[in-house]
Parts: structure tokens; sequence; C-alpha cells
């Protein structure tokens, strides 16, 4: 079995996070969203909870999305190369999709060498019309074309980045 890896911290997840997984799909058939715990890269502001439900009201209802929180629900030592691993071991070939940026960051990553082994990196070119989280962090009432209907409601009904 493939499964189709799109990790990110999704602090929140935005409108330019779902054009890249429908590209995924568009490419691979289907994606699983991996939103990632806390990295030396990267410190979500969202707890862990929020995040997976965020991802998921966005995704709701759509075809050939999924969800995994196996990086959540981890003690803060779970790492990538843990979950490459642990999807091995349940038979999965792990095409793992990423930007350029953080494609050049892979070496970084703890035991990346063995990571490179147990995955498929497969490198989607930034867009022009990125939407970034941190944009949307900062300014969180003024993002409402930036983000899914369902997700603007949970921030703004849950004061997070407010």
């Amino acid at each position: 079995m493939i499964i189709n890896l799109f990790g990110g911290t999704f602090d929140p997840p935005t409108l330019g996070h779902l054009s890249v997984a429908n590209e995924i799909i568009n490419l691979a058939g289907n994606v699983t969203w991996l939103p990632g715990g806390a990295t030396p890269h990267k410190n979500p502001i969202a707890t862990p909870e929020q995040r997976y439900e965020m991802i998921s009201l966005m995704i709701q209802g759509l075809p050939n999305h999924s969800i995994l929180g196996l990086e959540l629900n981890k003690n803060k030592n779970w790492k990538s190369i843990h979950t490459a691993m642990y999807l091995n071991k349940q038979g999965f070939s792990i095409n793992w999709w990423l930007g350029t940026d953080s494609y050049n960051s892979v070496n970084t990553w703890e035991q990346s060498e063995l990571l490179k082994k147990l995955v498929n990196f497969r490198v989607l070119p930034r867009s022009n019309n990125d939407i970034s989280s941190t944009s949307v962090r900062s300014d969180v009432l003024n993002s409402k074309d930036m983000l899914n209907q369902e997700v603007y409601r949970y921030l703004i009904d849950n004061k997070l980045y407010l």
C-alpha cells in the first residue's frame, strides 16, 4: 500500500495548504495530512488537538483527503523517522510530499540518512501565491479570504491568534 503524506505544522491550515494537498491528489490520487509536533524549526501556537480539528474541518467531505494524527499523539521525542518506521512496519510504502524549502532542510532532521531510505521524498515547488500561516496568525481578522470558512470560524470562536 502506498501512503502520500503531506506533513507540516498547519498552524493554522490555510487555503494554500489545501491547494498543495489538491496538487498532491492530482499527481498521486490521494493525500494524508500529517500535522507534526513541535520541532527545532517550528513551535506551534495552537495545540495539537486544535490543529488536528482545524484540518478535519477543512477537509470534511472532500474526497481523497485523510488525516493522520500519529505525530500529535506521541511524546515530544516522536520524530519523522519514527513515523516512517511505524508506517513501514504497517506495510506502507511512503511518498512524503514537501515543499522545496522543507526538502532543503531534510538533512537537519533526526536520522535523516535512514529516513531517506525509508521514504520517497516528493518535492513540490512553492507557488507564487502561497498563503503564509505566519501572515494569518499576525492578522486573523483580516485573513478570512486565506482560510476555509470553517477554519476561520474555529479561529474566531476559540480566540486563536487574537
